[in-house]
């Protein structure tokens, strides 16, 4: 066993100094101990054989009496690196255990894929059916810089769902890892059995016990985003922020490629394990609502108008925008441009978005962008009831209206962009193709509740900016 020690957003190298601890650094786990007292007590062992812990529980603190010495089996032999210290104050210098896991009975397999630096409108993922309750452990690999030569670059921020699915086409059932065999589409996912962490790491891994079904692993990065046109070199990338503020990500040498990725899947029990299916259109923002619904804090201030908003541990953040109105089209703007390095999937840190009856939009997804630096992850979302904007004023689209009705929208396929939201809706930023996967508004396809079948009033939704308190309002800080 491993901990990393200092691994956190902001930290003071000289506040670890004090305390003999080495930030950024992995220690080895020698033994745990309850004492008589009570209290809990960790063994650690510093590699390099210096810096030993020199706060409670320490060999020459009071705590450490001869006593103590004897129950704990001698004496800490500091000069060596190895050293006690208090279970609270463990948690609170070091910030990650790794767990080498021998399990040589368990059945493995692996995938190699691409995050790419927008939204695809196909990807290739794994899947696997559990015919009996299974304990799993996965684990995503990304190439890691250690001894890289880039003093720019920088590792994606990794995290992953396990979405669940159910499917009816016995066809879909085989296994097509093979070359002869073609791909086939993966239905849209029904609900979001497991999500990790968010994480800039060369490394990610979640374990969980699955019950018997179907499903798909889906691996995310946001942080390496740029938009499609400055990829294609069509318009120049802007310069950077002065004073290191945040919401941009130009200057990264591999802002704007693809990263590679490696995905192991390790099981208790054996599973029917299928490689490379294809998602449908829609299958990446769907699952972002699903992540949404079952884990994000829902802000509601009328029956009809949801906003949920979900902090990924550590460094990313995902708004989605939900209209239940069966007549009223709901103007969202959000406002995130006092973070501090952190980057958004829509290329601006403010945006303004119209999103038509019975449709939910995820309005942006904001991550850390630099994992040795400081972050400050501070928006703000506003609300309100209005028409669809007029298509031949731009300038309309930036304003607020009272209530009108207008005819609600057709049933559409679950996952499509119905013709309303292409024709209806206005976006400030306006989405890309490239980014319409995740970004462009599409119809709810859960029903809504019986509270919301009735019409909104002219009601205008204002909170207020970040750092304030506020029922849409999110500040996080570290």
């Amino acid at each position: 066993m491993g901990a990393s020690c200092g691994d956190v957003e902001g930290s003071d190298v000289e506040l670890y100094h004090r305390v003999g601890l080495e930030p950024n650094h992995a220690y080895s786990i020698l033994d745990v101990k309850q004492i008589q007292t009570g209290e809990r007590l960790v063994r650690l062992r510093n590699p390099w054989g210096r810096h030993s812990w020199n706060g409670r529980w320490s060999d020459n603190s009071p705590e450490m009496i001869p006593e103590l010495r004897a129950e704990l089996g001698g004496a800490n032999s500091g000069h060596e690196g190895i050293f006690w210290m208090d279970f609270y104050d463990f948690l609170k210098y070091f910030s990650d255990v790794d767990v080498c896991k021998y399990r040589p009975d368990w059945l493995s397999t692996r995938m190699k894929g691409k995050l790419y630096p927008y939204a695809p409108s196909q990807q290739f993922l794994m899947t696997f059916e559990v015919l009996i309750t299974t304990e799993v452990d996965i684990v995503l690999y990304q190439p890691s810089l250690r001894g890289s030569a880039k003093r720019n670059g920088n590792m994606v921020d990794l995290s992953f769902l396990v979405l669940r699915y159910t499917d009816d086409d016995a066809a879909q059932a085989t296994d097509t890892s093979s070359s002869t065999s073609p791909s086939l589409p993966l239905p849209l996912p029904s609900s979001c059995a497991l999500s990790s962490k968010a994480k800039i790491s060369s490394v990610l891994s979640c374990s969980a016990i699955l019950d018997p079904g179907k499903y798909v692993v889906l691996p995310l990065a946001f942080n390496h985003w740029r938009h499609p046109d400055i990829i294609a070199g069509v318009v120049p990338p802007p310069p950077p922020p002065l004073g290191g503020g945040g919401g941009s990500s130009w200057g990264r040498e591999d802002v704007g490629t693809s990263i590679p990725y490696t995905l192991a899947l390790f099981t208790s029990r054996p599973v029917v394990y299928s490689s490379h299916m294809e998602t449908p259109p829609g299958f990446l923002a769907e699952s972002i609502f699903l992540l949404a619904e079952k884990e994000g804090k829902k802000n509601r201030r009328s029956p009809t108008m949801e906003i949920y908003q979900l902090h990924k541990k550590w460094c990313c953040t995902f708004i989605v925008a939900v209209n239940r109105d069966r007549s009223c089209h709901m103007t969202v703007t959000c406002t995130a441009d006092e973070s501090i390095n952190m980057v958004s999937t829509r290329g601006e840190l403010i945006t303004i978005d119209t999103i038509p009856p019975m449709h939910r939009q995820v309005v942006m997804v904001l991550s850390r962008l630099e994992a040795t630096q400081p972050y400050a992850c501070a928006f703000s979302c506003q609300c309100v009831p209005c028409p669809p904007p007029p298509s031949s004023n731009r300038a309309a689209k930036f304003l607020f209206f009272n209530f009108t009705t207008t005819p609600p929208n057709a049933a559409h396929p679950p996952g499509t962009v119905s013709a309303a939201g292409d024709r209806d809706t206005s976006h400030v930023p306006e989405i890309h193709p490239m980014q319409r996967e995740l970004h462009a508004p599409r119809p709810i396809t859960t029903p809504p509740s019986s509270s919301s079948s009735s019409s909104l009033s002219s009601v205008a939704l204002h909170h207020p900016r970040p750092h304030h308190r506020g029922q849409y309002n999110r500040s996080l800080k570290h």
